[in-house]
This record gives C-alpha cells, sequence and structure tokens, in this order.
C-alpha cells in the first residue's frame, strides 16, 4: 500500500485511540455547556432569597448523561438568609 508524500501511517489500534479520544474531548465539551449558577435576589427586609440552580440538560447531555450513567442531582431548595455585613480591614 502505498502512503502519499506526507502522511503518516497509524496502526488500526492507535486510529481507534484518536476516534474514543475524541469523542472524549467532544462529550466533555458538551457537558461542560451545563452551567450552575447563585441566583440572589434582595428582599424589601433587608434578607436575600438564595437559588442554586444548573441549566437543564439539552437532549444531547440527557443522552450522554444516560449513557454514562450519570444523574444530576436535584436542584436545591432555595434559601432566605440576612447577608453578612461587609467589615472594612486595613
Amino acid at each position: 500500500m502505498d502512503t502519499p508524500p506526507g502522511s503518516v501511517q497509524c496502526s488500526p489500534h492507535r486510529k481507534m485511540f484518536l476516534r474514543s479520544n475524541k469523542r472524549f474531548k467532544d462529550g466533555k465539551e458538551r457537558m461542560s455547556e451545563i452551567q450552575m449558577l447563585d441566583v440572589t435576589i434582595p428582599a424589601t427586609d433587608g434578607r436575600e432569597l438564595r437559588m442554586k440552580r444548573y441549566t437543564k440538560p439539552e437532549k444531547v447531555h440527557q443522552l450522554l448523561l444516560d449513557q454514562l450513567g450519570f444523574t444530576l442531582p436535584e436542584q436545591p431548595p432555595p434559601e432566605i438568609r440576612t447577608p453578612r455585613p461587609v467589615v472594612e480591614t486595613f
């Protein structure tokens, strides 16, 4: 079998590794699209409503989660808290 100039010949195992590594990187990149965020809403009485949330996975994310056997945790309940005062230090 002739190899074109400038190309590299790979073993079948190496090709399989490269393909699986690319799929892993693609999957990791897709999963990084799911974001966790803190939403803080000030109340009129000085307290805060704080909610930790993650974005709802799209269909492609859910398929990947199902293939890996992972489930995302339930959204945590909101917290009502009094913010700590800011103390200046010098």
